[in-house]
């Protein structure tokens, strides 16, 4: 759950959002005024809200643990086809503790028309300039600026009982691209297995899920999406295979090695083709 105060002009409001089922992009959102800066329970609209929120804060005074100031340029879009999108770009000052750092984000929001236009512009948009999907909140980067994000297993995925099959593949593809996109973060800034590793897992479960739907549907285009995420994770294989290679079969053999020189130039040639391989790797993310 995260609880926003925001400024926006003179007003100042307050959010509240719940992650659900289908992760990032698909959760509950609470919005209402505030005549302070800090949140305030007794306006909060939803009555079985307010009830889950007094239980989660058994009364204890809440503080801030992120601050966002942001500066937003918004258009409205609309398309020779009579598409009407938002779009805003965002800087984004953002602090927590005593670090803080800038970010900017390109939002596209659909209002009407063919939904597939939202994703048209966001690949003519991404050949032009370096853009890259996050599904990754303002306040999540903030809090990672002041404890760094490590690799973690892919949690659960819960499905409602009465998903319906195109429910169920949307909840799953969400959140299997969300594991994706913060292990993509640490996986960019440097060689981390674990973080490859992760990718490289979620690739495999991306692959079954669609395959699996595809079936269902009867669609070739998930069979073929089912086939790029195979053909990514290929892309990944050599700087995994080596990782491990390194960590578990070679790194333990050292002390019983007489010859260390012999060693030194195996374990040297090693580095050299993982520092190529992970190059690689980080090109096809």
């Amino acid at each position: 759950i995260t609880w926003r105060v925001r400024r926006q002009g003179r007003k100042l409001l307050q959010t509240i959002k719940v992650a659900g089922d289908g992760g990032t992009l698909n959760r509950g959102e609470w919005e209402g005024p505030v005549s302070t800066g800090a949140p305030d329970l007794e306006r909060v609209p939803d009555a079985e809200l307010a009830d889950e929120l007094a239980q989660c804060i058994e009364g204890a005074v809440l503080e801030p643990t992120a601050v966002t100031d942001v500066k937003r340029s918004e258009r409205r879009l609309i398309t020779k086809e009579r598409d009407i999108l938002d779009v805003a770009l965002d800087e984004a000052m953002l602090a927590s503790g005593a670090e803080s750092g800038l970010v900017q984000e390109f939002e596209i929001e659909h209002l009407a028309g063919r939904p597939q236009a939202l994703f048209e512009l966001a690949r003519a948009l991404s050949r032009d300039y370096p853009l890259a999907l996050s599904l990754l909140s303002k306040a999540e980067r903030a809090l990672a600026l002041q404890a760094p994000p490590v690799p973690f297993k892919a949690p659960w995925i819960h499905l409602p009982a009465d998903a319906s099959a195109d429910e169920a593949l949307r909840i799953v593809v969400i959140q299997i691209l969300r594991h994706i996109t913060v292990h993509l973060d640490l996986a960019l800034k440097g060689p981390q297995p674990e973080a490859i590793h992760q990718i490289r897992v979620s690739l495999r479960r991306m692959r079954s899920a669609l395959s699996a739907f595809a079936r269902h549907f009867e669609s070739v285009q998930l069979a073929g999406l089912a086939a790029r995420a195979r053909d990514l994770g290929n892309a990944l294989s050599e700087a995994r295979d080596l990782d491990v290679f390194a960590a578990d079969l070679l790194l333990p053999l050292r002390p019983k090695v007489s010859v260390q020189s012999a060693f030194d130039a195996l374990d040297g040639a090693l580095d050299k083709r993982r520092a190529a391989a992970w190059g690689r790797a980080q090109v096809a993310l």
